[in-house]
């Protein structure tokens, strides 16, 4: 016998929710590594009300492609996803490896058409209520490794100049960026060079062409989005091995839409338009 035919036999089902407008799934890992031969991910699924469940980590993504599927395990039986669930599951899973985790795809029955409605219109208060939201872009390709390093970046060195955190980010860095670029050569004992560089790293073409092709990805074109992040309490942006809070990635768009490298920004229509 095949081993996907091996597989199916072994097939997980989700057991009906008694509540499906009141009760939730949720997974959890098992094992921080893949499993044998198959490298399927080993996760248990449990099922909880709503307002008693334990905190929880939301996982957003792109579906992706139905011809491109893993396995993973869920309860020990076998349950086969499409990819992009399996790597944003690996992503998280690196972040949080002891966290519960909701993800649609599989914590609602997608063949039970009436718990999927009503499960659906759970959705805006099962992302509000997240102790975390991982919004699972994908893995690194075209530069988005250095995107991610400039910008934590540019916005841990715009909260270092804030005087407290309610000063306007966006004025306090154009006023320092200003105070650098008019005097480009001057020697402060490093720092003013320092900061020239960082900024002029960010006006550098190879990294604003690497920043719109990660802006432009499909995630950020999901209509869902809109309620993923920003209902969410706290949010981070997971790419490949790195991550970002979504905070950090708003200050660093203020910041360039507040000063001459505006276009890196404006050439971005999918970040700027759902995050902020």
């Amino acid at each position: 016998m095949s081993k996907r035919k091996r597989s199916c036999s072994l097939a997980f089902t989700h057991e009906p929710l008694a509540h499906p407008s009141k009760d939730i799934r949720l997974l959890r890992f098992k094992s921080k590594h893949d499993l044998g031969e198959l490298r399927m991910m080993d996760c248990e699924v449990t099922t909880w009300p709503f307002e008693k469940a334990p905190p929880y980590a939301a996982a957003s993504y792109v579906w992706g492609s139905p011809e491109h599927t893993s396995w993973v395990t869920l309860n020990d039986r076998h349950y086969e996803v499409r990819r992009n669930c399996y790597d944003a599951l690996s992503q998280i899973r690196r972040q949080a490896p002891d966290s519960y985790v909701w993800r649609d795809s599989i914590c609602i029955n997608q063949d039970d058409l009436d718990e999927k409605a009503l499960q659906v219109a759970m959705m805006g208060d099962i992302y509000q209520r997240a102790n975390m939201v991982y919004s699972c872009v994908g893995e690194h390709s075209d530069g988005s490794g250095d995107v991610i390093e400039v910008v934590r970046e540019v916005a841990s060195y715009v909260r270092s100049i804030s005087p407290n955190p309610g000063s306007n980010l966006g004025s306090l860095a154009r006023q320092k960026i200003c105070e650098i670029t008019s005097c480009p050569g001057r020697d402060t004992g490093g720092e003013v060079m320092h900061d020239y560089s960082l900024y002029h790293r960010c006006l550098d073409p190879s990294f604003k062409s690497a920043f719109t092709v990660i802006g432009n990805r499909p995630y950020w074109n999901r209509v869902w989005i809109v309620q993923e992040v920003r209902l969410a309490e706290h949010c981070l942006i997971l790419c490949g091995e790195n991550h970002i809070s979504v905070d950090d990635f708003g200050t660093f768009m203020k910041v360039m839409y507040e000063n001459e490298s505006g276009d890196v920004a404006r050439d971005v229509d999918g970040p700027n338009s759902r995050i902020n």
